[in-house]
């Protein structure tokens, strides 16, 4: 529900500066910078890094000297981010046409067509989704959160600087030592194999502060349902597709997996191939049913954002002032995207029908992935699960209308891509408007800034694809495009009649057992016994190992609570206990938010770091195979001294020592 008492950090009357030529000429540069590693990084190791909280330390460290705003600095890290989301969609999908052989190079006009379509409406889709998402339902948006609490501390000092940048040291020196890019001094996951026969089960945990602190910002109820469906997926699944189909015996490159590290190779094949569409189908179903819940809503925020044009004669405070929608913004992409389709296909029915599915999908899964990013962030969020929902509808709807061979893959693949973008740039667009919600951004200042980061890496990606090709070969082993294999692999699968459906449907009927339950619990009063299903199909779909050190985050959160309830014993009256029992808490959940929020901020600065040396061809690891288990005890130690930090206000009380004059500052709505 919204918060009608919610104040911004800047509010609504003040006007600052923030979409200045300063921050606009920085944020070009940036997002093409952000762009051009994540797409390297991308196709390298198959992951990419979120840009817009180190872009936001960035921002503050160049433009400090001209006098910076910090609403100008939440403009340039909008900016990198969209450049960042962008590459994202494109690296996961375009590149899968090369890797099957239905490219020989980089088409220059398809990839920068494809690319700005999806990131345009990847902006637009959003628009009538920000008062949704962030306001009315209030969604946590873990890294939108962050982003805020670094630059409020940033800007202001004090003491919340010590719990930012502490935190913002660990999570970052974490990263430096544990990943494979980087010194290598111990590996990022602790995991075991159980059982060996077909059955077998993978038990592990990233080390990872940065998710911690993801769950502590989404609390317990969130992480516990996300931690069920890990447990569903990967405990109750994965061995049951391992008794159904037997336990590989090679990986794609004919090696047999008879070591543990090829032996947590063949569980993550199971999971792949099989489970992974479980958690896409429940996706799927929990999206659309999402989406019909709130479609009144939906509807109102469609009007609002038509009517942006009028806002100041309506009297729109500044900070709900949204970038008008258009009609015809929509006919231009529409003509656009035919043209696109036409190009490929030589078709005009299947051109025609791939523009509808292809509007259709986008705006459906922007939506769910705009939801995603509320719920567990941009960095987590199931992009490739998004883009293989896409590849299978897209894929049997050609295929139906009479579409196949080459055409057919290539028409599928690059309508996947135009949503992958628009699913990749919505996360990180509404990632960016909680920051400003919180901040007292406009919108509309925003949404244009959104508009041209994607702008500048649209027109930008086939060169530096190009090059890249050029230079390591796409698909070869100097730049091996994992995401890329398995999107090829999949509209492959499709066009020759060999995908898993049953996963999905086991998923799609997991959903509507789901949405069933809840609707019965609500008719007879007991909504709090309703299961949020897509927590539950994010712990089925995301690897166990993530969702595990987010539960621990959430379960940290919540004992802190309790241990401040069962220690602040005050003498007085019951009023005066409830007063020191609340600030207590608000205390707590202070300087909580504050580190954890420098955890996740030093975890994605030193991601784009490791990118850098990465790119650089610099080799800094120390270690070939390094162990697992001195990660594990640094881990439980910067838990044990997190959960110290959140409760040190207690024990100081309880030692009969006086409380702190002030909490650090934490505006409403973080």
């Amino acid at each position: 529900m919204s918060d009608e008492k919610f104040v911004p950090y800047i509010p609504p009357e003040q006007n600052l500066p923030d979409l200045t030529i300063k921050a606009i000429i920085l944020g070009i540069v940036l997002a093409f910078i952000m762009g051009a590693a994540n797409a390297y990084l991308g196709l390298y190791v198959g992951m990419t890094v979120s840009a817009a909280i180190p872009a936001a330390v960035m921002a503050m460290t160049i433009l400090r000297p001209f006098k910076g705003t910090i609403l100008e600095f939440n403009v340039v890290n909008t900016m990198a981010a969209a450049g960042e989301g962008l590459a994202a969609g494109v690296i996961f999908t375009i590149p899968a046409l090369l890797v099957i052989g239905m490219w020989g190079e980089i088409h220059w006009m398809e990839t920068t067509a494809a690319a700005f379509i999806g990131g345009i409406l990847g902006v637009f889709f959003t628009i009538p989704l920000r008062r949704i998402l962030i306001v009315d339902m209030n969604l946590p948006f873990p890294e939108g959160v962050a982003c805020s609490e670094v630059l409020k501390v940033g800007e202001k000092g004090g003491s919340g600087l010590y719990y930012v940048f502490s935190a913002f040291a660990v999570g970052g020196l974490f990263k430096l030592m544990s990943s494979w890019y980087g010194f290598r001094l111990f590996q990022e996951r602790v995991e075991t194999i159980i059982g060996n026969g077909n059955s077998r089960l993978m038990m592990g945990m990233n080390v990872s502060p940065a998710l911690v602190g993801v769950g502590y910002i989404l609390g317990l109820n969130a992480c516990r349902f996300i931690f069920f469906g890990g447990v569903i997926g990967w405990i109750i699944l994965i061995p049951m597709a391992g008794a159904i189909y037997g336990f590989p015996a090679y990986d794609i490159t004919g090696h047999a997996y008879i070591d543990f590290l090829n032996e947590a190779e063949g569980i993550t094949f199971l999971w792949r191939s099989y489970t992974m569409y479980t958690g896409i189908g429940m996706i799927v179903i929990g999206g659309i049913w999402t989406l019909i819940t709130m479609r009144g809503a939906l509807w109102q925020g469609i009007q609002h954002s038509m009517a942006g044009a009028k806002a100041k004669r309506e009297g729109l405070i500044r900070t709900e002032r949204d970038f008008p929608m258009q009609w015809w913004f929509y006919i231009i992409i529409g003509v656009g995207t035919f043209a696109l389709y036409w190009s490929t296909t030589k078709s005009g029915l299947i051109s025609g029908v791939a523009t509808g599915a292809m509007f259709l999908f986008a705006f459906m899964f922007t939506a769910i992935a705009g939801y995603l990013a509320g719920v567990i962030g941009s960095s987590n969020n199931p992009i490739s699960g998004v883009t293989v929902c896409t590849l299978l509808f897209t894929g049997l709807l050609l295929m139906a209308l009479g579409a196949s061979g080459n055409a057919g893959i290539t028409a599928t693949i690059i309508v996947a891509a135009v949503i992958c973008c628009s699913a990749a740039i919505a996360g990180d667009c509404m990632q960016n408007m909680k920051t400003g919600h919180i901040l007292g951004s406009t919108p509309r200042s925003l949404q244009i800034a959104e508009l041209i980061g994607v702008t500048t890496i649209a027109l930008s990606i086939a060169m530096i694809l190009g090059v890249m090709h050029e230079v390591y070969g796409i698909g070869t082993r100097q730049l091996p495009a994992p995401q890329a294999y398995v999107m090829g692999g999949m509209v492959e699968a499709v066009f020759n009649k060999e995908i898993e459906i049953a996963w999905f449907a086991l998923g799609a009927f997991m959903a509507i057992f789901c949405i069933v339950f809840n609707e019965f619990a609500k008719r007879i009063g007991k909504e709090s016994w309703s299961i949020p299903i897509m927590a539950v199909a994010i712990g089925i779909y995301l690897p166990f190992p993530l969702t595990l050190p987010i539960f621990v985050g959430g379960l940290m959160g919540w004992y802190s609570v309790k241990y401040i309830e069962k220690n602040a014993i005050y003498p007085g009256t019951t009023e005066a206990h409830e007063s020191l029992l609340d600030g207590l808490k608000e205390r707590a959940n202070s300087v909580g938010t504050l580190f954890a929020s420098g955890l996740i901020a030093g975890e994605a600065l030193m991601g784009v770091i490791i990118a850098v040396i990465v790119l650089s061809g610099i080799d800094v690891t120390m270690i070939g195979l390094p162990s697992s288990w001195p990660g594990l005890l640094l881990f439980i130690y910067v838990i044990f001294f997190f959960f110290y930090l959140v409760t040190r206000e207690t024990r100081r009380h309880k030692r009969g020592g006086p409380l702190s004059e002030e909490p650090p500052k934490q505006e409403n709505g973080a």
